[in-house]
């Protein structure tokens, strides 16, 4: 076996406790890797502080070194990866937990904007995997029932106790059936969360906007402007701001359809709407009535 003598500590050692070295004569660096580990424990503030001024004043150069360097050892890398991955499992899941939260926040934008991003591409991979995965997936749903039956069962108590006494609650989970099925009628999807469509938080539109008028199966919420008129996905988004809701009871709004928009309604809606020329352009395209 080669050996060579390190020149920080004189003790002649195998070639393999050196670090490679490509451009030495032997292929390997001068200083032997405990010496080359304990020069970084002592001075790691000073190379961290360092490393990150380097990288600032030369950072595409760096990027493009280390993107060349990763596709030319991608391989190397991955086990690597995977190798290190698997000695440290527990301490690593550790670390990720403890982050994530702390970062909760962070964490769910950044989930929140990459799903916004690749949204189609996410959902067909979605629905490719669930094809041909359906049996593991309904077997592995139902292991979990089984194996979980007093969890499972505390979450629907949960659920029910909150629905019973939390009226926004059990009101919003309506509103927002209702919102989802105004998107899927004109055949698009619902990409943004209720509050953000509806322009307001949910405890405000029921307390405030609805004046706790709403009562269901007795009353209804109403689109004064039916969402149906809309063409384009931005005018089903329009149509369900809140300035576009009111409640009606349910014999009138049965009644009422999509067949005429009420006067005094429109015009709270124009008065209230952050865009209220679209509104306007959707009411006179569709030639409805107005009454």
């Amino acid at each position: 076996m080669m050996e060579k003598r390190c020149q920080k500590c004189q003790v002649i050692k195998p070639l393999n406790d050196f670090h490679k070295l490509t451009k030495s004569k032997d292929g390997h660096q001068s200083k032997c890797k405990d010496c080359k580990r304990q020069y970084h424990l002592q001075n790691k503030e000073r190379k961290s502080k360092k490393d990150k001024e380097h990288y600032q004043e030369n950072k595409e150069e760096v990027k493009k070194r280390t993107n060349q360097y990763y596709h030319e050892n991608i391989e190397i890398i991955r086990e690597r990866r995977k190798t290190y991955y698997y000695k440290n499992a527990d301490e690593i899941k550790k670390k990720v937990k403890e982050w994530r939260e702390e970062n909760i926040d962070f964490v769910k934008n950044r989930k929140r904007k990459k799903y916004e991003e690749n949204k189609n591409e996410i959902l067909e991979k979605q629905k490719e995997y669930y094809k041909n995965n359906r049996d593991k997936i309904l077997q592995r749903d139902s292991d979990y029932r089984k194996n979980n039956k007093d969890k499972v069962a505390n979450q629907k108590r949960v659920y029910h106790q909150r629905k019973k006494n939390d009226t926004v609650y059990k009101y919003s989970r309506l509103l927002r059936d209702n919102i989802w099925s105004s998107y899927k009628r004109n055949g698009f999807s619902k990409s943004k969360n209720t509050e953000e469509i509806l322009g307001c938080t949910l405890n405000w539109f029921f307390e405030e906007w609805l004046s706790n008028k709403y009562n269901p199966p007795k009353t209804h919420i109403d689109h004064i402007v039916p969402v149906s008129l809309a063409k384009n996905k931005d005018e089903v988004f329009a149509l369900n701001h809140f300035s576009n809701m009111q409640v009606l009871d349910a014999n009138d709004n049965l009644s009422k359809n999509n067949k005429y928009v009420s006067l005094s309604g429109l015009t709270k809606v124009l008065s209230n709407h952050p865009n209220p020329s679209t509104i306007k352009k959707i009411v006179a395209r569709s030639e409805i009535k107005i009454k």
